[in-house]
């Protein structure tokens, strides 16, 4: 959902302001590249994702990294040759951005990843998150890959 329009002095909407994908929180990526540096973006307040589920800033999500992404290649129902990412391992963390671009149908996902430690919390014996090796590291993820929040 984008950020609901401000209102100037005489009470009508300001037109909605849209951010390059470098002066957003993707700028800090480990997968910058994957977009346009001068791409227009949108900030949003929450996403849909795939379990139905309505994802905000600051979510803690699981979804399917989009690093290591392999092809294969595969043969459809009309006998066509085609190729499909198969997106890499299990991703979780914190969402600090959502961005919906205004041209193409897509929103991406800003994930603070955290790894799920193999120690359990002393009192409620949950697997604890921790950051690989105390690092902030940031990746860009298509909300279509996201598949549940808490």
């Amino acid at each position: 959902m984008l950020e609901p329009s401000k209102r100037g002095p005489n009470g009508k909407p300001l037109k909605q302001t849209t951010l390059a994908w470098c002066q957003t929180e993707a700028a800090h990526t480990v997968n910058f590249a994957s977009q346009d540096p001068k791409s227009q973006w949108n900030q949003c307040r929450h996403v849909i994702i795939r379990s139905e589920d309505r994802c905000s800033v600051g979510s803690w999500i699981f979804a399917k990294s989009p690093l290591n992404v392999s092809e294969r290649l595969f043969i459809d129902s009309q006998l066509k040759i085609c190729f499909a990412q198969d997106f890499g391992e299990i991703s979780t963390g914190r969402v600090v951005e959502i961005l919906a671009s205004p041209t193409h149908h897509q929103v991406i996902i800003i994930l603070d990843v955290f790894e799920v430690s193999a120690v359990r919390h002393e009192i409620f014996s949950m697997p604890m998150l921790a950051r690989r090796q105390s690092e902030v590291t940031l990746i860009a993820i298509p909300s279509s890959v996201c598949i549940s929040s808490s």
